[in-house]
């Protein structure tokens, strides 16, 4: 079966993050309330959603370049596209994504993420304890209610908390549906949601496009969320949306929706970055750019599974792969110019040097808007 590889890895390796992900939210909240362990945190985060399960491999960490030749094995392919040089030494991103290579020089790449729940092979589960720290429908808050309830507004600021996006960012859980978690849970927080199908505010730059792309979409959302930075919100929610079997959820095709999916990307994330060093916020601003997991080769050639490619159909990153996965770090506290971790060159390419959990993800990310995280470590390496 396609998943086989990874609910066995999963298993094996997963359960025993169950029990720490079950933290009620009213222990979050009041730890939240506790000294910061960042000297200079940001004041606020902009959290990057590419909803689908990015391609690690076809963008922030390639492998060798496996051009298709009919009738290769799966266990064979490796890197579905060329790479290009980064603004760090020595370390290459996918070719497509040039802008946001020169990027770099602003950021971290972590190369080593991985899930240790044995749920998050799936789409809605990962994006939970992404998002929640928690499997889907346990009524876990949003990061973004935690950030806000434990730092409030900025000055005067009309909202703590602005969602860009389209709507779904996984089957099952909907930006509406975390929006009424949120105003349930808190009267402190202070919710706007930007509908991209209706009319954008009148401070959209003129001339952006008002297609229903979903690509587009995700430069408009990046577009805007730079507005909404400057008007003080505390944390922004921009989706690149997850449309089953599109996009970024690469099921079959994977190599060539992957090139348009690339150029979205590089577009929207080069806008977003460059606008908040140009305006000075990406100091003050911390920027995170994840998935719900990784992608990897259907089939477990470790125990002799494996198939023939005999065209592009076949030929890409085509299963979920929580084992494995890369993130960017962006602005406020998070180095510069530096890459963290490794993966495997050969499959499984699960994490061969400084494996980080979400579990730490989340608590560093936490901890660089000055939450004190009561769940996972602090990645000091990360971290000025």
């Amino acid at each position: 079966m396609p998943h086989d590889l990874n609910r066995r890895q999963f298993i094996q390796t997963g359960v025993a993050a169950g029990a720490a992900a079950a933290m009620s939210s009213s222990v979050q909240a009041e730890s939240a309330r506790r000294p910061t362990l960042v000297s200079k945190p940001a004041d606020a985060l902009v959290f990057v959603w590419l909803g689908g399960g990015l391609s690690q491999t076809e963008t922030f960490d390639p492998k060798p370049h496996t051009p298709l030749r009919r009738g290769m094995k799966a266990s064979d392919l490796r890197g579905p596209c060329a790479s290009i040089p980064t603004a760090i030494p020595g370390v290459e991103f996918a070719e497509g994504l040039e802008k946001t290579a020169e990027l770099m020089r602003l950021g971290t790449v972590v190369r080593s993420v991985t899930h240790t729940h044995p749920l998050a092979i799936d789409h809605d589960h990962a994006t939970s304890l992404w998002l929640t720290g928690q499997p889907a429908h346990a009524g876990a808050p949003m990061l973004g209610h935690t950030i806000a309830e434990a730092r409030g507004p900025i000055g005067d600021a009309p909202y703590t908390q602005v969602y860009c996006g389209r709507g779904p960012i996984s089957d099952d859980i909907t930006i509406n549906a975390l929006q009424r978690e949120v105003e349930d849970q808190s009267t402190t927080p202070r919710l706007e949601r930007i509908p991209y199908h209706d009319k954008l505010t009148t401070r959209q730059k003129p001339g952006m496009s008002r297609n229903v792309n979903l690509g587009l979409d995700f430069v408009e959302a990046a577009n805007h969320a730079t507005y909404q930075i400057e008007d003080d919100a505390r944390f922004v929610f921009v989706e690149f949306a997850h449309e089953p079997y599109q996009a970024l959820d690469t099921h079959q095709d994977g190599a060539s929706k992957m090139n348009v999916a690339r150029f979205n990307l590089d577009m929207g994330l080069w806008q977003l970055i460059e606008s908040l060093e140009t305006s000075g916020r990406l100091d003050t601003t911390a920027v995170v750019v994840a998935s719900e997991f990784g992608r990897t080769i259907r089939c477990d050639p470790a125990v002799g599974q494996d198939y023939t490619i005999d065209d592009r159909n076949d030929f890409g990153l085509h299963a979920h792969f929580p084992g494995c996965q890369s993130v960017l770090l962006f602005g406020g506290p998070f180095k510069r110019g530096h890459v963290f971790g490794r993966s495997a060159d050969a499959h499984p390419m699960l994490p061969v040097e400084s494996p980080v959990s979400v579990e730490d993800m989340r608590a560093t990310i936490l901890a660089a808007v000055g939450v004190t995280p009561t769940v996972g470590r602090v990645i000091g390496e990360l971290l000025i």
